[in-house]
C-alpha cells in the first residue's frame, strides 16, 4: 500500500503539472489565436503576465484539491473499473466547486445576470484541470503501485 503522504505528494504534484499543461495550451492558443475577448485587439501577454496566470491557475486549483483530500486519503485500490470510477469523481471536482460558486454568487447579488454568461468558459477550464489532474493523479498512483508490487510478491 502507498503511504498517506507520498498520495498527498502525488495529488499536490498533479495539480502543478496539471495547471502547467493548461498554461501550455493557452500560451499556444495565444500564439497561434489570440484570445480577443479578454485582451485588446493587437495587444500579447507578455512573459512575466504568463508566470502570474500560471500562479493564479495554482491558486484557483488550491480549492479543489482541498476538496479532493479526503478522497486522495481513502482511496487506495483503484484497480481495474475504479480507476476510471475515480477519474469521473476527480474530474467532477473543478466544474462543481466552480458552479457552487455562481449559484452562491447568483443568490447571493440576483442583480449578476451576467453571470451566467461568463461561468460557462470558467466551468470548461475547471473541467480541463480537473480531468488532467486526476489523470495524473491516478496514473502516478499507478505507477508507484506497479512499483511495489514485485517488492511484494518477492
Amino acid at each position: 500500500m502507498i503511504p498517506w503522504w507520498k498520495r498527498l505528494l502525488f495529488s499536490l504534484l498533479s495539480v502543478a503539472l496539471a495547471a502547467l499543461i493548461c498554461e501550455a495550451y493557452f500560451i499556444i492558443l495565444e500564439v497561434f489565436q489570440p484570445l480577443e475577448v479578454f485582451l485588446p485587439p493587437g495587444r500579447q501577454l507578455q512573459a512575466s503576465e504568463y508566470i502570474v496566470q500560471f500562479g493564479l491557475v495554482l491558486v484557483y486549483s488550491l480549492p479543489g484539491w482541498l476538496f479532493a483530500i479526503p478522497i486522495v486519503l481513502t482511496v487506495t485500490d483503484i484497480g481495474g473499473w475504479r480507476f476510471w470510477v475515480y477519474w469521473a469523481i476527480g474530474s467532477a471536482i473543478g466544474p462543481f466547486l466552480f458552479l457552487l460558486v455562481a449559484l452562491c454568487l447568483l443568490l447571493s447579488h440576483p442583480d449578476l445576470n451576467a453571470i451566467t454568461l461568463n461561468v460557462i468558459p470558467l466551468i470548461l477550464f475547471g473541467t480541463a484541470i480537473s480531468c488532467v489532474t486526476t489523470l495524473f493523479y491516478l496514473l502516478l498512483l499507478r505507477r508507484a503501485r506497479a512499483s511495489l508490487l514485485p517488492s511484494l510478491a518477492g
